[in-house]
């Protein structure tokens, strides 16, 4: 049965159903957590780590589908899927399907690196994903080096789509091969600034030297400003 937010509550309380029984029923990731007051005293900042009001992981179960939220976007997937898979599906989605397949069609070593770890990626899934392993339903298996970066890359994209805190113009660079060493040491920074509940301003400004961005920490207002991101040079 559908209950309205001014229904009378179906538990018998006499109150609405809005003010009663609605967010048992919602999934626990739906449910809101308080925000801490904005002026925090020196002894509660220890309070700030445990009690963030970043934007936690958002997924259900609906009719057979998993729904994965990030932002604004909500993606339906397998049940079957991992939170790892989904990450190095949201990185290929993020960088754009012609240009992946565009990289795919080169020889290895003019690949861009990303998609290099995607074929390395294969390969260990090919190697681990025995039918021993999956006789339980999931497997599991300890990653290697190029495995491990292809995922620290794709959850650090993730954290900054899920925070509406990846410019356009970031992602451009990212699929530039000449600039990607650069723009993946900025992309890193930026998401751990993300992760610890601050609040990312991009700066534009050419005309002068400057740092990539200013960070305000979104419950206690701190702010900082990290320095001066070294990219390569450019190839001629």
């Amino acid at each position: 049965m559908k209950v309205g937010r001014n229904d009378p509550c179906p538990c018998g309380s006499g109150k609405k159903f809005k003010r009663c029984c609605l967010d048992r029923a919602r999934p626990e990731s739906f449910v809101k957590t308080p925000r801490l007051p904005r002026r925090l005293r020196r002894e509660d900042h220890e309070t700030v780590a445990v009690q963030s009001s970043r934007r936690p992981i958002i997924e259900a179960e609906f009719k057979g589908r998993r729904f994965r939220a990030v932002w604004s976007r909500l993606y339906w997937r397998p049940l079957s899927e991992t939170f790892h898979e989904f990450l190095w599906h949201l990185l290929k989605w993020t960088l754009g399907e012609k240009w992946y397949l565009a990289e795919v069609k080169k020889a290895a070593e003019e690949r861009h690196q990303i998609v290099q770890w995607f074929f390395d990626l294969h390969e260990w899934q090919k190697a681990n994903s025995t039918p021993e392993q999956r006789a339980a339903g999931a497997w599991g298996a300890l990653p290697n080096g190029d495995v491990q970066a292809l995922t620290s890359l794709a959850y650090d994209v993730y954290s900054l789509l899920h925070s509406n805190a990846l410019p356009g113009d970031l992602v451009e660079r990212l699929r530039d091969r000449r600039e990607f060493q650069g723009v993946r040491y900025e992309l890193a920074v930026a998401a751990i600034f993300v992760r610890a509940d601050f609040e990312l301003d991009y700066l534009k400004a050419k005309d002068k030297k400057h740092c990539e961005f200013l960070a305000t920490h979104k419950t206690a207002q701190w702010r900082a400003a990290p320095r001066q991101l070294f990219l390569p040079v450019r190839d001629n």
